[in-house]
């Protein structure tokens, strides 16, 4: 029986399967690219080892569905990209901001994009230049400002400006940036909402007082987060270890510098997820392991 014959007498599952397998040899997947079935010529489209040529063909598939794998496939050639980033489909157009080869003039191209969110694609991509990042700060969609606060590399004076956006999900990515200065993580652990507050206590940057201020927070979900923060002082992980609220005496038992002496305290708290968290802290003392489990 020849390649071909073998293939079509395969069930359209069976083919799939073949088509995605990364040890499929060369010539089954050339055959399977053409298959009737579009979840077959995805999978080649997909597959790591599946030809230029045939990529280039797949590029032009009929179906959006072929050509977004097409753009997904870190070997499909740069200047294939390009085309594909034109694609009037857009999620074939957001499949290319997440091929890690895109040009980055492909990318510049892709920032002023009709549709928001490719446009957000471009925002969270690591190589994004940064005036781009600075003209995307200033989008007209939350979603895309969202995503400009979360990069890793968007200016420290893009990071102040958006700290003031209206909307609070942007302010909330600027306080997870590990790039935003101390200045700025201070003033929005006085939010109005208490989402952003939760991430300035667990930003690893905010200072030890603004930790301590946290700890006393009407919402539980912001304490909880300073009990979890290694950098809060073992006084303030004291206090919370008398809190009411089980979860933050949890987290309190998961940090790796409670007091021992606070462990101590733990090993006997009425919640079992408490107990267990203390016999899984590392400073726990031998002789108390065996009280955390009663």
């Amino acid at each position: 029986m020849n390649v071909n014959e073998m293939i079509n007498e395969m069930i359209v599952g069976a083919r799939i399967g073949v088509a995605k397998n990364p040890n499929t040899p060369v010539d089954v997947l050339v055959q399977l690219s053409a298959d009737i079935d579009y979840d077959v010529r995805k999978g080649v489209a997909r597959n790591p080892n599946t030809p230029v040529e045939i990529l280039v063909t797949l590029s032009t598939d009929e179906d959006s569905k072929v050509r977004r794998d097409v753009a997904l496939n870190p070997n499909t050639p740069v200047d294939m990209l390009a085309k594909l980033s034109t694609d009037d489909d857009r999620e074939v157009r957001r499949y290319v901001i997440k091929n890690p080869n895109i040009p980055v003039d492909v990318l510049v191209q892709l920032s002023a994009d009709g549709d928001s969110d490719v446009r957000r694609y471009v925002a969270e991509n690591p190589n994004t230049p940064v005036d781009v990042l600075v003209k995307l700060s200033t989008d007209g969609d939350s979603d895309v400002r969202r995503y400009v606060a979360e990069n890793p590399n968007t200016p420290v004076d893009v990071l102040v400006k958006l700290s003031t956006d209206e909307d609070w999900e942007v302010r909330w990515y600027v306080a997870q940036n590990p790039n935003t200065p101390v200045n700025v993580l201070v003033k929005l652990s006085t939010d109005k909402d208490s989402s952003v507050r939760m991430y300035v206590a667990q930003n690893p940057n905010t200072p030890s007082d603004i930790l301590a201020k946290l700890s006393t927070d009407k919402n539980y979900e912001v304490r909880w987060d300073v009990a979890l923060n290694p950098n809060t002082p073992m006084d303030v992980l004291e206090e919370l270890s008398t809190d009411k609220n089980w979860k933050i005496r949890w987290y309190v038992a998961q940090n790796p510098n409670t007091p021992v002496d606070v462990l101590v305290q733990l090993a006997t708290d009425e919640d079992s997820w408490v107990r267990r968290s203390v016999a899984q802290n590392a400073n726990t003392p031998v002789d108390v392991l065996t009280q955390a489990l009663i």
